[in-house]
């Protein structure tokens, strides 16, 4: 019997963990006492009205992954499943949330089976949204069931006006991104060339 062909993750494992943290983490004003800032508002003779900290990257907030398992994304199953495991690792599982959807979350989402979803709602304010997904930008164009550019705009004004900001891991180089992602998304490239550096400057 032959054995079953090697994976190898999108992502460089020893750097998966540290490229999650760097996509998901919001920023909030919790860290060390900012010392300068202390200083230089009592030196002005100012009330320090709140104690100044340093900026802290914090994942407290929780997460909600959005998978797509349509078909042109069936290639990246496992590594889909892998971000899935990871993220619950690194934020908690009571701090994650998974929901599955085909082509795009506004035509249902779900936990189960198909036939079990119903429509997509944004978590509460301030939840950090991973999709993992191609955005309808993979996949044959003449693929019927390939989502619009239309709907994927709508999905994403949905999840703003909630108050959350979504982060996209793609498996799609970004020569290839459609140009309207540029000022709608922001998105990550989900390949073995990602770093924490680029993360950054790419949500920037």
């Amino acid at each position: 019997m032959g054995r079953g062909r090697l994976h190898i993750p999108l992502l460089a494992p020893r750097s998966t963990a540290a490229v999650l943290h760097a996509a998901l983490a919001r920023i909030s004003q919790e860290g060390d006492l900012d010392v300068e800032r202390a200083a230089d508002h009592l030196a002005r003779g100012l009330p320090l009205v709140e104690i100044p900290r340093q900026p802290l990257p914090t994942l407290r907030y929780g997460v909600q992954i959005l998978a797509d398992i349509s078909a042109s994304m069936e290639p990246f199953a496992q590594d889909i499943e892998g971000i899935v495991d990871q993220v619950r690792s690194l934020v908690g599982v009571a701090r994650t949330s998974v929901l599955r959807f085909a082509d795009c979350p506004l035509r249902g989402v779900g936990t189960g089976p198909r036939g079990t979803w119903g429509p997509y709602r944004p978590p509460q304010p301030g939840t950090r949204i991973l999709l993992l997904s191609g955005l309808g930008a993979i996949g044959p164009s003449f693929d019927p069931h390939r989502a619009t550019e239309r709907e994927w705009r709508e999905t994403l004004e949905r999840i703003r006006q909630h108050g959350c900001e979504a982060v996209a891991l793609v498996p799609l180089p970004e020569r290839m991104w459609p140009t309207w992602w540029r000022s709608r998304l922001h998105a990550v490239v989900w390949d073995r060339g990602t770093t924490v550096g680029r993360v950054v400057g790419e949500l920037r």
